[in-house]
């Protein structure tokens, strides 16, 4: 029960701090805190409804109309501003994805529907944080809810008195807590707060309470680059070394333990899909549902109990066994689009915990081509940024990093942190040009 109420208690504490005054409107302000209060927060206090879901939603809906007003008010012109551009891209990638594929439309239309809202709210705040003043009031923002969140799980983790509980709070998945504090800890740790080396390794603690091992490879990637930032050079050998030595333990012990790794037989899937599919892939949202029409005879022997539970009930639905070689991939195509996506015979949803399998898989090489083009621009912006100040180089390039390396074991890409993470450097770079103009 207090668990629900943390929400409360830190809304609570961000009005007295910002009660003295503040730079960004309510509504920024909101929407930063709605990502990490809301955003994933299902608890309903007896109610029907998820109440802190629907004021998620509610906040964003008021960004996507101020951002229209906006638009019209200042008769804003897109052609020279490279984030609606690249925005445009993704959904042009997305809408393509359609063409040619037998879609499962409830599927593609959540997960369009779900990119638009995200990249209008990113855009708002890309337009709305106009100076880096408001930028750098953010980052204290996002670096106090990490605090309290910190502090909040390292207390959940104590209480349970159980080395192994994944301390979680009001998140339905600990790994997505632990991935909202690796920006906290990132600012953090380039910050110039005189209490900083009390703070981060508060946010630390937090971030291993959740025991989400790719938040920690995040977390120890943004120490290597600050070791990199502050010109330690012989402990940045030693961190890199014992990170090698670390991964490389940790991977070899995963694959002499568990040689059926749901990963690993979800990238043999996606071969497949790649296979079939090159151009534009099979349909935003879709791997999800139809990733089993892709498994293969040697993909099913191989896979862990995980995924064969998920498919048992569509292949045997069917009265046929896949183990056995007897259903070819155009016999279960054809059964599988034929049934309702609410039918018992079909197969439970899987993720491909790999956001860029999911870009490759569903969006195809005119995805992967958009997000080349992003990284390219990415790169054109950080290059701006190292003549402007050395710690912003180095921060973004830890913020947007520590971002893709959770995204390399889950699926991130309907998160409005990674996709403003991703803009951080177009943002700063707007905001100096603007300067220089004045």
């Amino acid at each position: 029960m207090i668990t629900n109420l943390i929400p409360f208690f830190v809304i609570l504490y961000l009005l007295y701090f910002f009660k003295s005054g503040r730079l960004n409107n309510v509504l920024s302000i909101s929407l930063i805190v709605s990502f990490y209060l809301f955003a994933t927060n299902y608890t309903h206090f007896g109610f029907d409804i998820s109440i802190f879901r629907y004021l998620h939603r509610l906040i964003g809906i008021l960004a996507v109309v101020v951002l229209v007003f906006y638009i019209f008010r200042n008769h804003q012109s897109f052609l020279k501003d490279h984030v609606p551009w690249i925005m445009a891209l993704f959904l042009f990638s997305i809408l393509i994805s359609y063409l040619g594929n037998n879609i499962n439309f409830e599927s593609y239309y959540h997960y369009l529907r779900n990119y638009i809202f995200i990249s209008t709210v990113v855009l708002y705040l890309y337009f709305y944080i106009d100076t880096n003043e408001k930028l750098e009031e953010i980052f204290i923002l996002i670096s106090i809810i990490s605090l309290i969140l910190s502090f909040c799980l390292i207390f959940e983790k104590f209480i349970s008195r159980d080395l192994f509980y994944r301390a979680g709070l009001f998140y339905p998945n600990s790994n997505y807590l632990a991935y909202a504090l690796i920006p906290g800890f990132t600012l953090q740790i380039f910050s110039f707060d005189k209490y900083k080396w009390v703070k981060v390794p508060i946010i630390m603690l937090g971030v291993f309470s959740t025991s989400s091992i790719s938040s920690m490879i995040g977390v120890f990637f943004v120490g290597l680059v600050f070791l990199i930032y502050m010109k330690k050079k012989v402990l940045f050998l030693i961190a890199l070394t014992l990170s090698i030595i670390f991964s490389f333990s940790y991977f070899e012990f995963k694959l002499k333990n568990n040689k059926s790794d749901v990963r690993k037989i979800i990238s043999r899937i996606v071969l497949n899909v790649v296979q079939q599919n090159p151009i534009n892939g099979i349909g935003y949202g879709q791997f999800v549902t139809k990733f089993s029409l892709y498994v293969d005879k040697k993909i099913y022997e191989d896979a862990p109990s995980e995924l064969k539970d998920v498919l048992i009930s569509y292949y045997y639905g069917y009265g046929k066994s896949l183990s056995a070689g007897e259903i070819t991939t155009k016999d279960r195509r054809f059964s599988y689009e034929n049934t309702s996506i609410y039918s018992s015979a079909v197969p439970g949803e899987k993720m491909t915990h790999n956001d860029l399998l999911t870009i490759i898989s569903e969006l195809g090489l005119i995805g992967l081509s958009v997000v080349i083009f992003l990284f390219y621009k990415i790169y054109q912006q950080l290059k701006k940024l190292l003549l402007y100040r050395r710690q912003y180089y180095y921060l973004t390039i830890s913020l947007i990093g520590g971002s893709l390396i959770f995204s390399m074991f889950h699926n991130n890409l309907t998160s409005i942190m990674f996709w403003l993470l991703i803009y951080i450097p177009f943002i700063i770079n707007k905001n100096n040009e603007k300067n220089l103009e004045k």
